[in-house]
């Protein structure tokens, strides 16, 4: 529940949750989604819930990209960027089932990073990784 409404999935019914300049409570709803799309990126424990089953690793980590208008080429360059950086260069072109489980978790860790957020949520991000992979995405 905390991650949701710090996520700003969730309203909080009371009280006051405050992150940087957003008061989670009183935010409407287009101000909610500007704090979805540019302030936090969020990686579920599920990684399935990240990512889109017909897009490739890649298309799924241009998408929030696309909705802040960057252009074509340069989501491209960024989502190859993060996908080579998390070891899945290889894998750009693969859609998610066809991906293991820890290749899914970090598809959906270059999908929560694609609009360099200031924060990051991750529910159990490294899970599914061995224990090589969870250091290097903490490197």
């Amino acid at each position: 529940t905390l991650l949701n409404i710090l996520g700003g999935l969730d309203t909080p019914s009371a009280g006051s949750v405050n992150v940087g300049n957003y008061d989670l409570l009183l935010m409407n709803d287009r101000e909610r989604v500007t704090y979805k799309r540019d302030i936090v990126g969020f990686v579920w424990q599920q990684p399935g819930r990240n990512l889109l089953p017909y897009l490739s690793a890649r298309e799924n980590v241009e998408l929030p990209m696309t909705l802040t208008g960057l252009p074509a080429n340069q989501r491209r360059t960024r989502a190859l960027q993060l996908l080579e950086i998390l070891g899945l260069a290889d894998r750009a072109d693969f859609r998610p089932d066809r991906l293991s489980g820890g290749q899914q978790q970090r598809v959906a860790l270059a999908v929560a990073l694609a609009n360099n957020p200031p924060l990051l949520l991750a529910d159990e991000p490294t899970g599914q990784l061995d224990s090589r992979a969870a250091a290097d995405v903490f490197a």
